[in-house]
């Protein structure tokens, strides 16, 4: 046997010897001799064995979560290669995985295009991630100051690149009425008017009839068994203010404070006026000198303020949505190929996950 084959055969020994250490699974990365041969492509932009098996450790957890909630019982290593309803765990992990670097990558695609960054390819990705992470080690040693991790994963760094290249997309994309992405005041009202039960919490102003019961609190516990029982009766505020003599009831206009404390009466009441399913009901707080009961006589929307007051967030919502949906249309145009049989090596060879 040669002295090369020795060696190789050492190394493989080396990285099958590698197993869970404090009952957590040790991600590794196959490195083999043909673990940057293509299993697929995208626009001519290669997707690596090593790409592909990165994506695969990251969507494990969620193919055993669906596996367990469906089948009630974990995935054991052999389940993974069992066919479920048509096709194994295996199968679904690795389309899935597909799936998604098919997604990352258009993202990565446009963003080449768009000149906000250099390199698509995961290898050159791990790259500019070492190099990122010298770059904070030296600085660290040098006593400067480093924002955000001292030091990234494979998985922190696609993230932190993800992230940042859909923020900078969504900002270089919209600045002109030309752009892809541009959104106008138009657009942002019209989106607003679609959807107006997400934005009108802080602009609605809520008419209402208070009646105030007076209870000590020795008292409560009886005092509210029988406000229960009125209102379960349906009993009007006008027929409980008889039933007990009380004073005069009361108007009131309130309208949603951003001051007003989590813990208020006031915000308690206010949720449940946003929350109720029949107005005409009367509404029960209980305060510290007994029971508020609040009836709902009438609810206005000022839009012009809660379009003023939200706009920024619609326009962000808005600028999400059309992002989505542009790279959704650039994806459906890039031409895609898999080689199947070297996909099948890959699931072949995944076996090391499942230890």
């Amino acid at each position: 046997m040669s002295k090369k084959a020795v060696n190789t055969k050492s190394f493989l020994l080396l990285i099958t010897g590698l197993f869970i250490v404090g009952g957590t699974l040790l991600t590794v990365m196959l490195y083999m001799f043909n673990s940057n041969d293509e299993v697929a492509t995208i626009d001519e932009h290669a997707i690596s064995q090593q790409e592909l098996t990165f994506y695969m450790q990251q969507l494990r957890p969620k193919i055993q979560n669906e596996f367990q909630t469906k089948y009630q019982r974990p995935l054991s290593k052999e389940d993974w290669y069992k066919k479920v309803d048509g096709t194994t765990p295996m199968d679904q992990l690795q389309q899935q995985a597909l799936a998604q670097i098919v997604k990352d990558k258009t993202l990565l695609i446009v963003g080449k295009q768009q000149h906000l960054i250099e390199h698509i390819d995961y290898a050159d990705i791990i790259q500019a991630m070492n190099t990122e992470n010298k770059s904070r080690t030296e600085a660290i040693s040098r006593g400067e100051i480093v924002y955000g991790l001292t030091s990234f994963t494979p998985q922190s760094y696609y993230s932190h690149l993800l992230t940042s290249l859909r923020t900078e997309l969504k900002k270089k994309l919209s600045q002109s009425p030309n752009d892809p992405l541009y959104i106008d005041n138009k657009d942002a009202y019209a989106y607003f008017n679609a959807h107006q039960a997400d934005w009108t919490v802080n602009a609605t102003t809520y008419e209402i009839t208070k009646l105030h019961i007076p209870s000590t609190q020795q008292q409560k516990a009886t005092t509210l068994q029988q406000i229960t029982q009125d209102l379960q009766q349906n009993m009007s505020l006008t027929m409980i203010q008889n039933k007990y003599k009380l004073p005069q009831k009361i108007a009131e206009t309130i309208t949603p404070d951003s001051n007003t404390s989590q813990n208020s009466y006031q915000n308690e009441l206010i949720m449940k006026l946003r929350n109720t399913d029949d107005a005409s009901k009367p509404i029960l707080i209980e305060t510290k000198q007994g029971f508020d009961l609040y009836q709902l006589e009438h609810t206005a929307i000022n839009k012009e303020e809660a379009f003023k007051q939200y706009q920024a967030q619609i326009t962000q919502t808005l600028l999400e949505d059309r992002l989505n949906t542009y790279l959704k249309h650039v994806q459906q145009s890039l031409p895609v190929t898999v080689d199947q049989p070297k996909i099948s090596t890959v699931l072949a060879t995944s076996s090391f996950m499942m230890l």
